[in-house]
């Protein structure tokens, strides 16, 4: 699960409940969030960015997907447009420059996109 951009124990409180059913299953918790909020706290990986960063982050998590090659590539080939541009778009954001940007580590950003 990743949980971005919202916070469901303030927010969702029905949605609230499946988070932690979701860990005793197994599943891993994503959050990104700049704070250190209580369902950050839960999290098994908590990336703090940097207030406004969001969009870097997103790039560069692409950015290693594409790069390790972890997408479909049959799917890509039969159902997208734009694909190639895509790739050179994402390029200049790798982990460690954006790790700059967000003040995520890199290694952080690395580990998100893998999961």
């Amino acid at each position: 699960m990743m949980i971005w951009g919202t916070n469901p124990f303030e927010s969702a409180k029905p949605i609230s409940g499946v988070v932690p059913l979701m860990k005793e299953r197994g599943a891993k918790l994503i959050v990104i969030d700049p704070r250190k909020t209580k369902l950050a706290k839960k999290a098994d990986i908590h990336a703090q960015l940097r207030p406004g960063t969001d969009c870097a982050l997103a790039l560069a998590l692409i950015n290693v997907i594409i790069s390790e090659e972890m997408y479909d590539k049959t799917f890509v080939e039969k159902y997208t447009v734009g694909f190639e541009q895509l790739v050179d778009h994402v390029k200049p954001y790798t982990p460690e420059k954006v790790e700059e940007i967000t003040w995520v580590p890199g290694s952080i950003i690395r580990e998100i996109a893998r999961t």
